[in-house]
């Protein structure tokens, strides 16, 4: 068969390690990246007499999470043991939640990859955006194993990482392509980024994937057999391993031969995956209740009064942007991080004023300088939104100079370079000292064009005689005799008023076929 005759059933096992001073169920602290077994304790190692206490703040932010993705939160949920030998487990047990966690159902919103809508950067400004729910079954609080460091003859153990805070997103089975999941991850990353939960990083570990990958024919109804792909941390890798798996698979039920259950590992150097062992099952992991600790009773008035703190999500914010007129691939860039999204919304806020029902051209203005200049600036001084120099209210500033005529678009900007270097001198007052005021003196434009158009008879007999791209070229005189600070509106007005003129002065008399 071939390979499109089949469906890719996907299901994802996200893990999120949450950004506490301390570990799950100890007070010992941790920080990425501290020397390896500097950040341990008596429960840690897992000795005799220790026992478990959950950290309220993790807690709190696992709440967070649930809310934010429409989860019901559990008045009532239990926590287990998940029984396995491995040198990262101290213990020889996992703490986590099995049969009751504390969060069930909610979704993650998606670009639905499905739908037809425009995809060309700066195309389709106000098209509705296509999204797709991906359904959660669950999501549960556990602990981290450590973490094993290979290299050369020796296996080494870092128990800094056991014991941390984690939460386990698990969706259902509805993803459809390795696109699709690579997508699911980078929304879920932005949700967990805008709380503030986590840095999720997949590079550090902080946010890591297991992905459960089945073919069907299409038309089944019947799911296939899956196997799951182990620790994958990178959406690059993410995408790519699930596409090996789906070849491994064709190939395989091309052949007659049966899928068997397993849990794979993905090479990147070689593009494929391999067989670590066969899957396991709830019972080989011998769950048990805890038994050192009560069930998690979480308080509805606690619920609600976190419900109260969150903040716009990142499709909502999205669907604000692209009502504002500007396109999908816009908001979209200006959504990705929080700390960029705030940025716009408090630049045009400023620009025309708080109460104000901004304009799509004021709206569009904003997201071009933010996207554009103010990026390019951040990017080459390799400077974070966050951390930008130039106070959102100092951009509105300067926009607003460019609006009322003060300043042409090109000395603005110079300007916004020279405030993101010195960022105590305000807009104006760098206009002022460097001279930038736009001219917008008619006869003083007027004397500009005439002086152009004296200059370059040839030129002129060009473009009178229907040589229309010879416009550009006086166009670009006047702007090179005034240094750029002549108002360009007013300048091709001007041209076109002064062109009109030695036209009909040109034109011989009586001949106007009355």
């Amino acid at each position: 068969m071939a390979l499109a005759d089949y469906e890719v059933v996907i299901g994802l096992e996200v893990h999120c390690q949450l950004a506490t001073r301390t570990k799950m169920f100890s007070p010992c602290p941790y920080t990425i990246g501290s020397a390896p077994n500097t950040e341990i304790d008596a429960y840690t190692l897992g000795l005799p007499g220790t026992l478990p206490v959950p950290n309220r703040a993790a807690i709190e932010a696992a709440v967070r999470l649930a809310l934010a993705l429409g989860c019901e939160v559990q008045p009532r949920s239990s926590w287990a043991r998940k029984h396995y030998f491995y040198p990262d487990l101290p213990k020889g047990y996992q703490i986590t939640q099995a049969d009751a966690p504390y969060a069930k159902g909610g979704h993650v919103e998606i670009h639905d990859r499905g739908a037809e809508a425009p995809t060309n950067e700066g195309e389709g400004e106000g098209e509705a955006l296509a999204s797709k729910r991906i359904p959660l079954q669950r999501i549960h609080i556990e602990e981290d194993a450590g973490k094993n460091v290979h290299g050369g003859e020796l296996s080494l153990i870092d128990y800094n990482r056991a014991g941390v805070p984690l939460v386990e997103i698990v969706s259902l089975p509805a993803l459809r392509s390795a696109a699709e999941a690579a997508d699911y991850m980078r929304a879920l990353r932005e949700v967990v980024r805008y709380l503030g939960i986590s840095a999720a990083n997949m590079e550090e570990g902080s946010l890591r994937c297991d992905a459960n990958v089945s073919l069907r024919e299409r038309g089944a109804s019947e799911y296939g057999i899956r196997c799951e792909i182990k620790n994958l941390n990178s959406f690059k890798f993410l995408e790519a391993a699930i596409l090996a798996e789906v070849r491994r698979q064709a190939d395989l039920l091309d052949r007659g031969e049966r899928i068997v259950s397993a849990t794979l590992s993905y090479d990147p150097e070689r593009d494929r995956v391999s067989i670590m062992r066969s899957k396991e099952s709830a019972a080989d992991y011998r769950y048990l209740p805890e038994p050192d600790m009560p069930p998690l009773l979480l308080d509805g008035e606690w619920i609600a009064a976190i419900e109260h703190t969150l903040p716009a999500l990142p499709w909502a914010r999205r669907r604000r942007l692209v009502g504002l007129g500007l396109s999908a691939y816009d908001a979209g860039v200006l959504t990705a991080e929080r700390e960029l999204a705030d940025y716009f919304d408090q630049t045009l806020a400023a620009l025309t004023g708080a109460d104000a029902e901004p304009s799509p051209a004021a709206a569009k203005t904003v997201s071009n300088w933010i996207t554009g200049e103010l990026m390019r600036l951040l990017n080459a001084s390799e400077v974070e939104i966050a951390a930008c120099p130039v106070a959102p209210a100092t951009l509105a500033e300067l926009l607003g100079l460019v609006d009322d005529g003060t300043i042409s678009g090109s000395a603005a900007k110079k300007v916004l370079e020279r405030v993101f270097a010195e960022p105590s001198r305000a807009p104006l007052e760098v206009v002022e000292a460097e001279g930038l005021r736009q001219v917008s003196d008619r006869a003083a434009i007027v004397a500009l064009v005439d002086a152009a158009l004296d200059a370059h008879p040839k030129q002129l007999a060009q473009l009178l005689g229907g040589k229309h791209k010879v416009r550009g070229f006086f166009v670009g005189q006047v702007m090179r005799a005034s240094q750029g600070k002549a108002n360009p509106q007013l300048v091709s007005a001007l041209l076109d008023e002064r062109l009109a003129e030695r036209r009909d002065s040109t034109d011989p008399p009586g001949d106007d076929h009355a």
